[in-house]
This record gives C-alpha cells, structure tokens and sequence, in this order.
C-alpha cells in the first residue's frame, strides 16, 4: 500500500499544480504562459519519443538498434551461458522467415503477406515484450541494486516494445492522427519505460535509506508503480492539451485538474 499511496499523492500534487498553470493562463494575456512552455515541451518529447520515432535522429535509430542488434545479441549470450534459448530461436526463425519471403517475392503473395506479418509482430511485440518479461522475472529475485542498474537497458527494451506497438497500431493509411485518444495513448507509452525504471530506484532508494519496504520487490507493485504512472501521465496530458483550446478550455482545464489533485490525495490518505 505505501507504493500507492505515494504514487496517488504524487499525482495529486501534480494535478494541483498543473490546475494552478492553467488558472494563470485563463487569466493571462501573456500568450507565452508557463502552462504554454509545459505544454510544448510535454509535446515535444512525446512527439519525440513515441508519436514520430521514426522521423527522429536518435530515437529513429535507437528502436531497431535495440529490437535487431541488442535483442539478438542478449539472447545469443544468454543462449552460450545456458539460460532458454527461446529468444535466439525466435529470431533464428524470423531470419529464416525473411530469407523465405525475400524468396517468395513477386510470388504466393499470400503466404509472403503471412511472413511478414508474423515476423512484424514477433519483432516488434512479441519477443521483446517477452524480454522485458524473463529479465524483470529475475531481477525481482535479484538484489535492489542489480535491479537499479540493470532496470536501465529493460526500460530501453520496453520503451523500443512500446515504440513497435505504435508502429503496429498506426500502420494502416488511414489511422487516425489526431484526437485524445491518439495523444493520451502516445503520452502513457512514452512515460511506461520512466514509470519502470523509476520503480527500481524506490526500491533501491528505500534500501539506502534504511527503510524495510520489502513489499515494494513483486509483479503486483511493479505493474501498479509503472502503469499508473503511464495512466497519470496520460491523462495530464489530455488535460494540459484541453487547457489550449480557448480562455473557456483553461478555466474548465484548471478545475478539472484542481478535481483530479484533490481526489488522488483523499484516495492516498484513504488507502493510508
């Protein structure tokens, strides 16, 4: 329980905070507000990250730098040292199935539509969501600190999982660019990855710091600690965004938000 409360009141001060942003800019004649910087630099790492991977530098290259060349060479290390060796097998089948469709082109467009489909969603989905799975299994079983450093290159396998979801999601022409669900759900995948490595930071932090929170180490709280930060995460962007629309949409914003803040304390206090 002391996970979630400290995640709820966490948020509530946020909300709270951010219904302040947009109190000042319902009544503000500035058009270069707090609330306006928040909101571009929110949506530019958004964008960044998860909304337009591919069209930036470093995310653009870091993805399949990480689902073709980090993922591989993991489970073939892991393969030689005598873990499963069900990644490597994956990705042997997948080579083989592209040799196969490279084969095929031009020819049984149907089978070839099959290959490729099946290795997208292996690769993208599939496989390093199960990566994320096995090394996390064994990092909850490991010390506090292992988990601190290696919980940085699981949130970079998860945060590339997340970015082939997106790419899967959003691979038909016609999907739709805009509206909030769109931005509620690239806000939540973008913030994931931050929600699981800071996760392992509270648990090494509390270690440190002397304090026994030895119920913090389970699936149970992991998921809870990084999913709903991903939720709040989300969700504060769907309401800085609704704050843009007009002097009206700050107003509305900046109660809703100030609504939001006070409920997550009470629900802290609560569970408490």
């Amino acid at each position: 329980m002391h996970v979630l409360m400290s995640l709820m009141t966490g948020v509530g001060i946020a909300f709270l905070m951010l219904a302040a942003l947009l109190a000042h800019e319902a009544i503000s004649s500035d058009e270069n507000t707090p609330a306006v910087s928040l909101r571009n630099m929110f949506q530019t790492a958004v964008t960044r990250t998860v909304l337009g991977f591919d069209r930036d530098v470093i995310f653009g290259a870091a993805v399949p730098a990480v689902l073709f060349l980090v993922l591989p060479g993991a489970a073939l290390l892991n393969a030689v040292l005598g873990g499963s060796p069900f990644l490597l097998i994956c990705y042997l089948l997948m080579a083989g199935s592209t040799f196969v469709h490279m084969l095929l082109v031009g020819r049984a467009g149907a089978v070839t539509a099959l290959l490729a489909g099946l290795t997208a969603v292996l690769a993208l989905f599939v496989l390093p969501y199960y990566a994320v799975w096995s090394l996390t299994s064994h990092m909850l079983k490991g010390s506090p600190a292992e988990g601190a450093v290696s919980g940085l290159l699981i949130a970079m396998i998860l945060y590339a999982a997340n970015a082939g979801v997106w790419t899967l999601l959003h691979a038909a022409p016609d999907t739709g660019s805009d509206g909030w669900a769109y931005r509620f759900t690239g806000a939540a995948l973008a913030a994931l990855p931050f929600g699981y490595l800071l996760y392992w930071f509270v648990v090494f932090g509390s270690v440190l710091a002397g304090v026994d929170l030895e119920q913090l180490r389970g699936w149970g709280s992991l998921i809870v600690f990084s999913v709903g930060l991903a939720i709040c995460a989300g969700l504060f962007k769907a309401v800085l965004d609704a704050g843009a629309r007009c002097q009206r949409g700050s107003y509305t914003a900046a109660l809703g938000s100030g609504g939001i803040g006070a409920l997550a304390i009470l629900a802290a206090h609560a569970v408490h």
